[in-house]
């Protein structure tokens, strides 16, 4: 679910237009990576003639099969910010300890690879490389993650009724 008024002008016909306003993403709203539905999404994306910005934080909580033991949930937290055309994104990962979630406090590159990985496979890259980080998937949250935040925008405006075909360029991905 999401929230906001977006204004779309132009001075002449045929011209293109120009937009401004504010996206609202309520803890009801849902974000799509790497095939897995983070919910609860929260935050915003500014549109302002052409440098607009991202503040979202989404969540995905889900089991994590540890062998040997039994499993255990883990959360993974995505921090999305920086503009559309050069999105940052963060990653954190969290494991249930009890009754609350523990931060990992491993290096950015040890978690990214973890989350990239898990959310791939199932598994984190702990666990597929006998205890080390190395991994495919290491570098390419930036690239997905643009298409990504391009479909979510194209698609909320498509669904207001009054635009049927919206493309953003995201990071070098583009979506129409």
């Amino acid at each position: 679910k999401t929230d906001g008024i977006l204004t779309f002008t132009r001075s002449e016909p045929g011209e293109s237009y120009s937009y401004d306003g504010k996206i609202l993403l309520t803890d009801k709203s849902t974000f799509r990576f790497y095939n897995k539905d983070f919910s609860p999404v929260t935050g915003s994306i500014d549109f302002v003639k052409g440098n607009s910005t991202l503040d979202i934080t989404a969540e995905y909580t889900g089991p994590h099969k540890v062998s040997g033991s039994a499993d255990e949930t883990i959360k993974i937290k995505l921090t999305i910010t920086g503009t559309i055309s050069e999105p940052e994104l963060a990653m954190d990962l969290y494991r249930k300890n009890g009754q609350e979630f523990v931060k990992d406090l491993r290096t950015d590159e040890q978690v990214r690879a973890d989350v990239l990985s898990y959310l791939a496979t199932g598994t984190l890259a702990g666990d597929q490389q006998g205890g080390t980080n190395s991994n495919p998937f290491a570098d390419a949250g930036t690239s997905i993650l643009s298409g990504q935040v391009s479909r979510f925008a194209s698609n909320y405006l498509s669904q207001t009724g009054l635009i049927k075909s919206f493309g953003l360029e995201l990071g070098g991905a583009s979506v129409i």
